[in-house]
């Protein structure tokens, strides 16, 4: 993940955002259309997407998990490459983003 301090005024910024990083990978997938959800936290907020890649090369991660999402006064983006949809390695991931948190130190850290 990569955090920069950067201002989001409201949902529909970060959502625009988000939506615009999905749309750059829209034409290589299997979906035709890009679906956005969303997460709430105690501390955080975001939008992300899920995209199947349509031409995988053997071996290759076939499903993207990817999308902005804010900490205090941090932007964030994540990408997660799976093998598998909706599997357990992205329920804990978008799981971990609702009880992200900074550190006295200024690193992200999760409890989950």
């Amino acid at each position: 993940m990569v955090g920069v301090a950067y201002s989001i005024a409201n949902a529909q910024e970060l959502r625009a955002l988000v939506t615009a990083m999905g749309l750059d990978h829209l034409d290589r997938a299997v979906e035709s259309e890009l679906e956005l959800l969303g997460f709430t936290g105690k501390r955080s907020r975001g939008f992300y997407f899920q995209l199947t890649d349509a031409n995988p090369a053997p071996g290759e991660w076939a499903n993207l998990t990817a999308g902005f999402f804010v900490l205090e006064d941090s932007l964030w983006m994540f990408q997660l490459l799976s093998h598998e949809r909706g599997g357990l390695d992205e329920q804990d991931l978008i799981e971990s983003l609702k009880h992200i948190r900074l550190d006295e130190s200024s690193t992200a850290t999760s409890n989950v």
